[in-house]
């Protein structure tokens, strides 16, 4: 699925609609923020974590554009919308993207997504921070 690792799946891919996250604020935060505090209870990660909320229409552009990168690839741009994108920096910090422009990935031997490199934003992206006490 996507032309990524499981791994990468699991970290920073989610599906909205049916079956998958509500297309709302409120949902896509929520999940985020689960995958975020289960990556730092579970594997001790101190970093920042990003999820990406991508509908169905974005499955098939998403796969063609990742195949398109050839393997063991760094940094590379990956232009396909995604429709929220959710940073849990810590407890009580994140950033929500609405409508990103892409991301940035890395591929292994295999040409798989295997690494995320942040989030790209352009004029139609729209970014919030939310600090928490």
């Amino acid at each position: 699925m996507f032309n990524c690792t499981e791994a990468f799946r699991i970290k920073h891919i989610r599906l909205l609609g049916p079956g998958g996250t509500d297309d709302s604020r409120a949902a896509v935060l929520h999940q985020a923020g689960v995958t975020w505090a289960a990556r730092t209870m579970v594997l001790n990660h101190g970093a920042a974590n990003t999820v990406m909320f991508l509908s169905p229409a974005q499955a098939n552009p998403l796969q063609v554009a990742i195949g398109a990168i050839g393997a063991t690839q760094a940094n590379v741009n990956v232009m396909v919308r995604i429709p929220w994108a959710v940073t849990w920096v810590n407890a009580t910090q994140d950033e929500i993207i609405r409508n990103a422009a892409g991301f940035v990935c890395s591929t292994d031997a295999q040409g798989e997504c295997c690494h995320f490199g942040g989030i790209l934003k352009d004029a139609h992206s729209q970014s919030h921070t939310h600090w928490r006490s």
